[in-house]
């Protein structure tokens, strides 16, 4: 209940009832202001209402009615003053309205909040019409929008690395490099090989080739590594001849019939010629070329054959060193100058194929061909060897 102070009269009325007054006020054209005055509060003058809009005949219409200027002159101001009474809860809950207007004007204002509400919606809201609520922001990994797809990765292309195809003459082979990712062996003779960067990788990318070839393939002669490691550094298109050994003898004689000293004054005498370069069109010689036969010179007492019988001297059992000589000369066709056999037959190759050299008396003599002749001795447990290289160029 509101008590309306109107004159002298005291006049206890609802809300509803005040809200039927203002409206037929509105109605007839005299729309009087009102001052509400509320007796609970120190400050007893508030601000004057303006009159209900008409209610339009859509109750669903959300549109703003058109308020009266405060100065028109058949506004009256009413002096009222609002006390609530004691147990009625609904005359506390009224609130005013927040409703302003330029003066002269007509134009539709939109009512806010009203005062002291703490609510942030707006109070003319129609059925069916809710206010719009922030929803929290979704997060994804990556910092991805959850809007927008995510990109798919873009999946890397593999390249062939660039370098040229390089066929590689070595000895009596021949090699053809196309470009890969890494040394390696495809086929027999077919290589792959990744072009190097810079001169130390190339070094190791040859000798890694040079290491994998097997033993007794070819033998490289000098600048042969640095001539492979600068066509993996160019990495272009070239066919190259690489300065190495190719193998024109190959001969190994088991033990079983050579004597402990033979054997070992042989294997002596071969380590002196191991590694031996003879110049084109130059002259071998056995005795020259491997040395007096003394203690100095390492050897030890042996079977030395005298007419037909055997005797014992430093350097005894080295005519098998020099059958072996022999046995790899004749397989060259190199010319031979000077040859003795023994006086009877030796027990470890056929008939005329032994070579016996007595030093100062009886020497092994051939004349090299057109290329340098590498030496090159061969050893087991059980057996002894020699193997010449020819220079490719």
């Amino acid at each position: 209940m509101i008590r309306l102070t109107y004159g002298q009269r005291n006049i206890f009325i609802g809300t509803a009832v005040l809200c039927t007054l203002l409206f037929f006020g509105t109605a007839a054209g005299a729309a009087p202001s009102v001052t509400a005055v509320n007796t609970s509060s120190s400050e007893n003058t508030v601000p004057v209402y303006p009159a209900v809009p008409t209610q339009t005949s859509d109750p669903k219409s959300t549109a703003n009615p058109t308020l009266p200027s405060q100065s028109s002159p058949a506004s009256t101001q009413i002096p009222v003053t609002v006390e609530p009474v004691a147990g009625d809860t609904k005359s506390s809950e009224i609130t005013k309205p927040n409703v302003t207007s330029s003066p002269g004007s007509s134009t539709p204002v939109t009512p806010g909040p009203a005062s002291g509400s703490t609510s942030g919606t707006t109070q003319n809201q129609t059925p069916g019409n809710s206010p719009t609520v922030p929803l929290p922001a979704q997060t994804l990994p990556n910092g991805q929008n959850p809007a927008e797809k995510p990109t798919p990765p873009i999946p890397e292309i593999v390249r062939p690395p660039k370098g040229g195809t390089l066929i590689l003459h070595i000895s009596d082979n021949t090699f053809t490099f196309t470009a890969g990712e890494a040394l390696t062996q495809l086929e027999s003779g077919k290589w792959s090989y990744r072009p190097a960067i810079s001169p130390k990788e190339a070094t190791e990318e040859a000798n890694n080739f040079v290491n994998w070839v097997p033993d007794g393939s070819f033998r490289l002669r000098e600048g042969a590594v640095d001539r492979i490691a600068k066509a993996f550094l160019d990495a272009k298109d070239a066919e190259m001849t690489i300065p190495s050994w190719r193998v024109i003898a190959d001969t190994l004689i088991p033990l079983t019939h050579v004597s402990v000293s033979g054997g070992q004054n042989s294997s002596t005498a071969l380590s002196k010629i191991d590694g031996l370069v003879l110049p084109p069109k130059a002259l071998f010689s056995f005795n020259r070329d491997v040395g007096p036969r003394t203690e100095e010179t390492g050897f030890i007492s042996g079977n030395v054959l005298q007419g037909n019988q055997y005797v014992r001297e430093v350097g005894g059992g080295i005519c098998f060193a020099s059958t072996i000589v022999h046995q790899a000369v004749a397989q060259t066709g190199f010319e031979i100058l000077e040859h003795h056999h023994h006086s009877i037959r030796a027990p470890y190759v056929e008939p005329g194929g032994d070579a016996t050299v007595y030093y100062g008396v009886f020497d092994y003599r051939f004349r090299n061909g057109d290329y340098d002749l590498l030496f090159e001795k061969r050893e087991t447990p059980e057996a002894l060897g020699l193997r010449l290289w020819q220079a490719v160029e």
